[in-house]
């Protein structure tokens, strides 16, 4: 006899519902992946335009400064700020959606859990029933035995050897 959970169906969806959230969770942390990759090459570009508006303001050696050059490099300086710190709102955005997946995820897998112990603790208790049984069964073929031994040693005579009822 093979041990069957009746639950199994909502095992199986409830495992499923947990592979779900694990894609979602894989999918928002490469989003996040995606966003902190951006911010690092924003930054690595504002710091290569400082640099180069830093020299545009040093002039050219000869103590001039060539203003117009001056105002675009900050333009662009700007420009560049801006841009990160949208990107790190958008950073902030994808942690939180991953935060709120993994969220998600932990429950669909406490939820899961919870169904898989169900079945642990059944199948336990069925082979401990399958064991009382076939316990009972041998205990019912000994007695069975016994009893045929000892009407052969009586010589099929109820009461004994010496016929006594």
């Amino acid at each position: 006899m093979k041990f069957e959970f009746e639950l199994q169906p909502v095992l199986d969806h409830r495992a499923a519902l947990e592979r779900q959230q694990q894609v979602l969770v894989a999918k928002a942390r490469a989003a996040r992946d995606a966003v902190e990759a951006k911010v690092r090459a924003l930054q690595a570009e504002l710091i290569a335009d400082r640099a180069a508006q830093r020299e545009v303001a040093a002039g050219d050696g000869s103590g001039r400064v060539a203003v117009e050059s001056v105002r675009l490099a900050a333009s662009a300086s700007m420009h560049a700020m801006v841009k990160l710190q949208r990107a790190a709102l958008e950073l902030a955005g994808a942690q939180q959606r991953l935060a709120a997946a993994q969220t998600k995820l932990l429950a669909a897998r406490v939820a899961r859990m919870g169904v898989d112990v169900l079945k642990q603790r059944r199948r336990v208790r069925w082979v401990r029933e399958q064991d009382r049984r076939e316990n009972a069964a041998l205990d019912d073929l000994n007695t069975m035995r016994a009893a045929r031994a000892d009407e052969h040693t009586q010589g099929g005579r109820p009461g004994g050897p010496a016929g006594e009822v």
